[in-house]
C-alpha cells in the first residue's frame, strides 16, 4: 500500500510540477507560490511513502537463527 500510494503521490507531484513549471515559462510568468506547494507536498510525501515501504520490507526479513 505504502509503495502504491508512494509511487502515485510522487510521479503526480513530479508531472503538475513539470507541467505547471514549463506552462507558466512558455508564457514569461513566474509559477505562483500554490502550485509549487501543491506539488512539492506531493512529492515530499510520496517519498516519505516509499521509504516507509522499503523500511517495513526490511523489518520483514526473515531471521537466520544459530540453533542447529
Amino acid at each position: 500500500v505504502y509503495l502504491t500510494v508512494g509511487s502515485i503521490m510522487f510521479f503526480y507531484g513530479s508531472f503538475i510540477g513539470i507541467t505547471t513549471w514549463y506552462e507558466n515559462s512558455l508564457i514569461g510568468v513566474s509559477s505562483p507560490i500554490g502550485t509549487i506547494f501543491v506539488s512539492f507536498i506531493n512529492i515530499i510525501l510520496g517519498v516519505q511513502f516509499i521509504l516507509q515501504a522499503i523500511n517495513i520490507d526490511i523489518l520483514n526479513t526473515p531471521k537466520v537463527s544459530d540453533n542447529h
